[in-house]
């Protein structure tokens, strides 16, 4: 018989499949995180987002990944510039803040 986990358990983990977006294949983008801006996928409702610019489509990621990936761009303190809008690593993690674009 399976044990169900609680929803709770993962109450701040949204795969990309809940929002009805492409999961992308293990290995495509950058070396380390992963990282790619080829699709509709999206940093903005991510946890790990920082900064971001006044407009809105660039941001500072604080995931220990993408701050070791060689192949992202980073600031001046080693955090990773993303694109918000479209791009998407594999370690990406839901904020579940009032007003978050996740999908229930």
């Amino acid at each position: 018989m399976r044990r169900r986990l609680r929803e709770s358990t993962f109450s701040a983990f949204t795969p990309l499949k809940e929002h009805n977006l492409p999961i992308l294949p293990r290995g495509t983008g950058t070396p380390v995180a992963e990282y790619a801006e080829q699709g509709p996928y999206r940093c903005q409702d991510c946890v790990y987002v920082i900064k971001r610019s006044s407009n809105g489509q660039l941001g500072l990621c604080d995931e220990l990944h993408v701050k070791r990936d060689p192949k992202i761009r980073k600031d001046k303190h080693g955090h990773g510039i993303i694109d918000l809008i479209r791009g998407c690593c594999r370690f990406h993690l839901a904020s579940k803040k009032k007003g978050s674009n996740d999908r229930q």
